[in-house]
């Protein structure tokens, strides 16, 4: 398989196990994990470890790209694993640390791909006393990632994907730019399925709550707020009833010609 072999390729020459004080299962653990959310196809993967402390590294990243095949995108999996360890660990150069935060952001050319990846495979990981987040990335409306954020969303939301992760309330997605407005596990949790602007209520179906969820509160891209995108639904609300009004009002071609007839 071609991913597997690039990935561990690539990790058996960076050693991250080793530069950061991880357990050896723990990392390979994470390893596979990251693996089974990268599709099986040609292409090119690279890792890097940064934040130096001491004489370990601190984080991880791994880059995954498919190699072009008529798309005019590529698949892309980026991933980030942070450590976290004891003040002592980090003195004496033990292998004292712990996976501390896994951060993904992920392009898929199949947008569908994104509605059944292989999570299951980093339960353990996420589910162990140190992990704090499971953060999904994105940058916004206008960015491929912000759709496959928004697909996995809309299934956790249906609860078909990473409920053990929103249940443990480990779960967050994140805008990269703005780095501060995260939905986290508690907002999907309850997450309201009507919403009030300019004193218009609207209902939001799942895919428009995911929406929700994931813009922004506040920012100085008013395009890219949740305010914004609930006035976006209203127009378009209003501009379906109008619509329907008029085509229910309005007379046939077959009435008008008989009545010219007549």
């Amino acid at each position: 398989m071609v991913v597997p072999n690039q990935v561990t390729l690539a990790a058996d020459i960076v050693a991250p196990a080793h530069q950061m004080g991880i357990d050896n299962r723990a990392w390979d653990e994470t390893l596979q994990g990251l693996i089974a959310l990268i599709p099986d196809e040609p292409g090119e993967a690279t890792m890097s470890l940064d934040s130096l402390k001491g004489n370990l590294f601190d984080t991880v990243a791994l880059h995954y790209s498919s190699a072009s095949q008529g798309h005019s995108e590529r698949n892309s999996v980026w991933a980030e694993v942070k450590v976290c360890r004891s003040s002592a660990g980090q003195a004496v150069g033990s292998a004292l640390a712990n996976i501390e935060g896994i951060t993904l952001k992920l392009l898929f050319n199949d947008i569908e791909v994104a509605e059944t990846l292989a999570w299951d495979a980093l339960r353990a990981i996420v589910d162990s006393p140190h992990m704090h987040p499971l953060c999904i990335d994105h940058i916004g409306p206008v960015d491929r990632d912000f759709e496959a954020a928004k697909r996995i969303l809309c299934s956790v939301l249906r609860r078909t994907q990473l409920t053990w992760a929103l249940e443990s309330g480990k779960l967050q997605f994140r805008d990269r730019i703005s780095n501060a407005d995260l939905a986290t596990s508690e907002d999907i949790l309850s997450v309201p399925t009507e919403q009030t602007i300019d004193d218009i209520t609207v209902t939001l179906d799942i895919a428009e709550q995911a929406e929700w969820l994931l813009r922004l509160v506040h920012s100085r891209f008013e395009q890219n707020t949740r305010e914004h995108y609930l006035r976006k639904l209203v127009r378009t609300c209003t501009r379906d009833v109008s619509t329907n009004i008029a085509s229910k009002t309005a007379p046939s071609t077959a009435d008008s010609a008989q009545n010219a007839t007549v």
